[in-house]
């Protein structure tokens, strides 16, 4: 109890009254697609999402997509450090477009990496 008079006591001295506590940010929809649905399922639900104007969802398929590419490669070097593969760069844009509002770059993206892994060969 003596913890939350002193923080209470602090806040309306640095300004702080009226500020909202913390509180976990909601999960974002997630995509239709099977859980164990290889990378290119999640990109091409990404770019239906994306098109439709449901970028929560399109959001969560990318990050899906990303996490599963991840399971195969392996993580990146360091949490933070470069990302070296194409595929993850791409994903990073695309979450980027997304997060800026700019839907139609978002798309292009996405299509580009869709379109990538219909090239890549199937090991």
């Amino acid at each position: 109890m003596q913890r939350r008079i002193v923080i209470t006591a602090v806040l309306p001295a640095l300004g702080l009254v009226g500020v909202a506590t913390a509180q976990p940010a909601p999960r974002l929809p997630t995509p239709p697609v099977a859980t164990n649905a290889p990378p290119p399922v999640y990109l091409q639900q990404a770019r239906r999402s994306i098109q439709a104007g449901r970028t929560g969802e399109a959001m969560e398929a990318l990050e899906r997509a990303e996490t599963r590419i991840l399971e195969v490669i392996g993580a990146p070097p360091r949490p933070g450090g470069p990302a070296t593969n194409p595929f993850i760069t791409g994903i990073h844009n695309a979450r980027a477009a997304l997060a800026r509002g700019d839907r139609r770059e978002a798309d292009r993206i996405v299509a580009d990496l869709i379109a990538h892994t219909r090239m890549a060969p199937s090991g």
